[in-house]
């Protein structure tokens, strides 16, 4: 397992009530990787992370959102593991339940309590976030596919004392850290220890 994917463990490991809960899937569906009016899209390469992605869509939407599940088979050995969400009934009813725009995602923070900030954070790593093995040097980022989320993300983080770095790589947003003591310091945040 790499050790991107033992942080993400730890994390999963953290969510454990309601209010922290709704923060982290917040998270992970605000910044899937596709969200319009009859459809959402959710990918992950770590199977923990798929699953708890869709542990909590059904936890919190009781059982009533559909979703299909498919897993593909890479050439280089990996797994990528596809929820989606279609029908313009259920995408609506989980866009206006966390007030997501389809057309223009934006963070709302009116969707996120004081005391699960951490956890939503958390969400957005397990859904878009990678770290490197320390041993190998002092890498975060955030790769992200808007702008407008990106920099939402940005002015959350600075305003709580990590101050990121933003670039452009292959039309997608990359936020990254790359001081130890600054990567140490969000990833213990997030409830990584």
């Amino acid at each position: 397992m790499s050790f991107s994917n033992e942080v993400k463990t730890e994390l999963i490991s953290a969510v454990t009530d309601k209010d922290k809960k709704f923060a982290c899937l917040y998270g992970l569906i605000v910044f899937c990787n596709k969200i319009t009016s009859d459809i959402i899209c959710f990918q992950s390469e770590n199977q923990e992370v798929a699953d708890v992605f869709s542990e909590l869509v059904s936890e919190i939407f009781r059982q009533s959102i559909e979703f299909t599940k498919d897993v593909t088979e890479r050439k280089n050995g990996t797994s990528l593991y596809s929820f989606t969400i279609n029908g313009s009934s259920q995408v609506s009813r989980i866009t206006e339940f966390f007030k997501i725009s389809p057309a223009k995602r934006e963070i709302d923070l009116k969707n996120i309590d004081n005391n699960s900030l951490s956890n939503f954070i958390a969400g957005v790593f397990l859904g878009c976030g990678s770290i490197t093995n320390p041993e190998n040097g002092y890498h975060l980022e955030f790769v992200i596919n808007s702008e407008q989320l990106c920099d939402d993300l940005t002015i959350i983080l600075n305003s709580i004392g990590f101050p990121v770095k933003k670039a452009v790589r292959k039309n997608f947003y990359i936020l990254y850290l790359k001081e130890s003591e600054n990567i140490e310091d969000l990833l213990t945040f997030m409830g990584a220890q």
